[in-house]
């Protein structure tokens, strides 16, 4: 019987098998690709309930690793992966960072990427309710 650790451990090298695989796929193919990502939605399922048995966060979006530093603090990159992963499921189309930032209407990356790794250096309350609108709203989901 696997340990937890172990577990975790082979849940996230068959996320990121997947990965690899969708990553290779440019162009639809049909229902290969199709089969790849409800794997790929499966495994990231059950290692979050399993996450959750090794005490990890709750939240998915909470960061285990930011939530020992600064208990709450929130993964805004998983949020973020989170609504590229809803879009592409719904609409069967794919959004970069690029169009989130775009649609805030942000001429550059940059706002975008300190909000994104919640940079304590500079903290910008207007950049947090943009993109946490954009997320909230979901635009591209219309």
């Amino acid at each position: 019987m696997p340990t937890s650790d172990e577990a975790v451990a082979r849940f996230k090298a068959e996320i990121e098998i997947l990965d690899r695989m969708l990553n290779q796929w440019t162009g639809d193919r049909g229902e290969a690709y199709r089969a790849t990502v409800q794997r790929k939605c499966l495994w990231e399922a059950e290692l979050k309930r399993t996450g959750r048995r090794l005490g990890l966060a709750d939240n998915p979006t909470e960061s285990p690793k930011a939530a020992g530093r600064n208990p709450g603090l929130v993964d805004r990159r998983a949020m973020v992966d989170a609504y590229i992963s809803e879009v592409f499921a719904k609409t069967g189309k794919r959004i970069t960072r690029t169009d989130i930032w775009q649609t805030a209407n942000y001429k550059s990356r940059t706002g975008f990427e300190r909000w994104e790794r919640n940079d304590p250096k500079r903290p910008n309350k207007s950049a947090d309710e943009n993109f946490n609108r954009i997320l909230r709203e979901k635009p591209h989901l219309k």
